[in-house]
């Protein structure tokens, strides 16, 4: 470490007067559009107060013009105030790089590119463009390079340093050449966590940075183990895949599959901090309450707590749920459903017979893609309803005019009605094609069982519909039949897909999201480790990169917990083959206490604790047992299914919620009937203690 030479700060407060500069010049233009669009509203209110002088395309224009400008103003003002934040830490880093040939450049980078476009002098180079791979990559004593669009520029590297800020200025300058400073990660893994995940621009390693560089028109499975940064990785790509494809790709056409809001939560930030725009996250939940009509159903936590608390039954029929032979029946009897059209009549004459429809449609269908068979129905309605008005003609119209009005022009009630006929015929046959997907999903389940002896899944999930209230695992099958049925629309304006927890997901999920966006390329985060529900999810890598047809990177070091934890918690794994960060603390300590004493202890941990603090159960009944012991002592929050943001407050929750997570302290509470030990919860264990950064305590209750 050392201080800033007075040419370093020199240079700072260069850069912090182009910052202030350049938020000057976005307030004036944020202001003078503000005073442009109040301008235009008065004139308009004035020339229009009838809305008589300006025509309806003129309207248009102006609302359209006034929306640009509001626009503009937003996107200046949030520029300014991304400066505001950035003027703190304009740059992380410096490359000394002399291109052979050339003379000694220094290149600073930063969050942000800062360019002087009158001087075209460039102060900070962003961290995603090509000339910063020079700070991240470690090229082993090789020719330096970055790529350029006049191809790679080749030379050495005379120095990188990097430097801590604090309110503006320098306080610590990091000098070592070959790659970034085990020092300021050490420093970045000290800190204390916050209630959101962390931007790494200034500490990503040589792996990480290949992983978030990778080409964005392929697919990837980013695997590792807890605490290897997977989820920073997603995210910063996402943002380097922002930066690269400016030009035709937005943060609009990106989304996230998340598994709780309370994650979606955690990572809210990540991207604006990032100076891109916020992505839509998503998960199976939503799919469900759009697709599903006026279904309920239970989510993916509810059914691992049943699973974790060894409900053999419903195990077993998940087991054959999602087997291969299951499966194979359900996609069979929807492929062999036929559906059943009723005849549509008018004036006691048939407008068509079911049969000729169901005959049509076979006949002029090129896909089972319910809205083109619905197209297709559609045709036939048309048709249909033309030669039945042209076969009653005379009758239609005597019939209306006699019910109509003298001044009613017959002609144009006639083609009314025909419309009318139509639309209903049109209603009728979409709805029979509709058919029942759960009765189809009853159906397999019926053929399944007089196959193999087995019952009651059947009428099980038949009194699930009844009570309008389905299993996450029917309403998966249910969304599949849909997706085979071609019943929920493709999103074909999505363009890039982020898949988090991805082992938490079962393999026919990953299915459904594959197909349900067709111009999506895809990043997915795994560790087979960290599945909930083994006997389900996708442990298997290379399963879920065959079926997005994706490349693999594996991240193999750990960098979150000090190395005793990480090496407490890579001992449970048993053959865990990463490495750990070499960062020193405390050691885990599992602690027996009996029953009703472990509240005491847990509020003076709290009390006692720097950081962030949550006390981690194996399920959510627990987990509410522990908050209203505590409640009235220690300011806790807890998180259940009904949580929907994440906050810095010491936290109780169950093993399931805290996917994702991580904090300073963490307490693993195991009891009898809530248990971490034994050889079958050691995995729980390992996703538990795997949350904690500095400090891990196991307490086991006993009698």
């Amino acid at each position: 470490m050392s201080a800033p030479d007075k040419k370093e700060i020199i240079y700072l407060k260069t850069v912090q007067a182009f910052i202030d500069s350049e938020i000057e010049s976005l307030n004036d233009l944020s202001a003078e559009l503000e005073d442009k669009i109040m301008a235009e509203g008065q004139k308009f209110s004035l020339d229009n107060p009838y809305a008589s002088v300006y025509g309806g395309v003129n309207v248009t224009e102006h609302q359209y013009s006034m929306e640009r400008k509001i626009q503009r103003s937003e996107t200046a003002k949030a520029e300014a105030y991304f400066l505001k934040k950035l003027r703190n830490n304009p740059y992380f880093a410096r490359v000394d790089f002399e291109e052979y040939g050339f003379d000694e450049e220094n290149f600073y980078i930063g969050i942000k590119t800062l360019f002087d476009e009158k001087e075209l002098s460039p102060y900070v180079y962003d961290w995603r463009a090509p000339i910063a791979s020079l700070f991240y990559e470690d090229f082993d004593g090789e020719d330096a390079y970055y790529e350029a669009p006049s191809g790679k520029i080749k030379g050495r590297i005379l120095r990188k340093r990097q430097y801590k800020f604090k309110n503006g200025r320098i306080i610590d300058c990091f000098e070592n050449k070959l790659k970034i400073d085990d020092a300021v990660l050490q420093e970045a893994l000290s800190e204390s966590s916050t209630d959101r995940l962390k931007v790494i621009v200034s500490s990503i390693q040589k792996e990480q940075n290949k992983a978030i560089r990778f080409s964005g028109d392929e697919n990837l499975v980013v695997s590792g183990p807890a605490g290897s940064g997977k989820t920073s990785v997603g995210f910063h790509r996402i943002a380097y895949l922002l930066y690269k494809n400016r030009d035709r790709l937005s943060s609009s056409e990106i989304i996230v599959f998340t598994g709780s809001d309370i994650f979606s939560s955690y990572v809210a930030d990540i991207i604006p901090e990032l100076g891109e725009a916020p992505i839509r996250d998503f998960n199976f939940y939503k799919l469900f309450k759009r697709h599903l009509g006026g279904f309920r159903s239970t989510d993916y936590y509810e059914l691992a707590e049943e699973l974790i608390n060894k409900n053999q039954k419903r195990e077993a029929e998940i087991k054959i749920k999602y087997s291969d032979e299951f499966l194979t029946l359900l996609e069979k009897t929807v492929k062999e459903y036929a559906p059943v059209f009723s005849d549509f009549e008018m004036y006691d004459d048939t407008v068509f017979k079911g049969e000729d429809a169901l005959r049509y449609l076979m006949r002029r269908k090129k896909s089972r893609n319910y809205f083109e068979q619905v197209a297709v129905l559609n045709e036939f309605c048309d048709d249909m309803t033309d030669e039945f008005f042209k076969r009653n003609y005379k009758k239609i119209y005597e019939d209306i005019n006699k019910k109509s009005n003298i001044l009613d022009s017959t002609a144009e009630l006639v083609s009314s009605l025909r419309k009318d006929t139509a639309d209903k015929a049109k209603k009728q046959l979409a709805k029979e094609l509709d058919g029942s997907d759960t009765g189809l999903l009853y159906e397999a389940y019926k053929k399944y069982e007089e196959l193999h002896g087995v019952s009651s899944i059947a009428e099980n999930f038949r009194t699930a519909v009844g009570r309008k209230s389905l299993k996450f695992e029917d309403a998966v099958l249910l969304i599949y039949i849909k997706t085979l049925f071609g019943k929920i629309s493709v999103n074909t304006s999505v363009r890039h897909v982020l898949i988090d927890e991805a082992q938490d997901f079962m393999p026919l999920q990953h299915r459904i999201i594959r197909s349900l966006y067709p111009k999506a390329n895809f990043t997915i985060l795994t560790d087979s480790a960290q599945a909930i529900v083994p006997a389900i999810n996708s442990t298997d890598t290379a399963g879920i990169a065959e079926i997005y047809s994706a490349q693999t990177m594996t991240l193999n070091k750990s960098y979150r917990s000090t190395k005793e934890i990480s090496e407490f918690s890579r001992g449970l794994l048993g053959e865990a083959d990463y490495e750990t960060f070499d960062r020193s603390g405390e050691p885990p300590e599992i602690v027996e206490l009996k029953s009703g004493k472990e509240y005491d202890y847990i509020k003076d941990f709290v009390k006692k604790s720097e950081g962030t603090t949550c006390i981690i159960t194996k399920t959510t009944a627990f987990a509410r047992e522990v908050y209203n012991a505590l409640i009235s002592d220690v300011k806790l929050k807890l998180y259940d299914d009904k949580s929907k943001t994440f906050s810095s407050r010491a936290a109780v929750l169950p093993l399931c919620y805290s996917k994702g997570l991580e904090f300073d302290n963490v307490v693993v509470l195991s009891s009898d009937d809530n248990s971490f030990f034994g050889e079958e919860n050691k995995p729980l264990l390992y996703m538990a203690a795997t949350r904690a950064l500095h400090s891990l305590k196991i307490l086991k209750i006993t009698e």
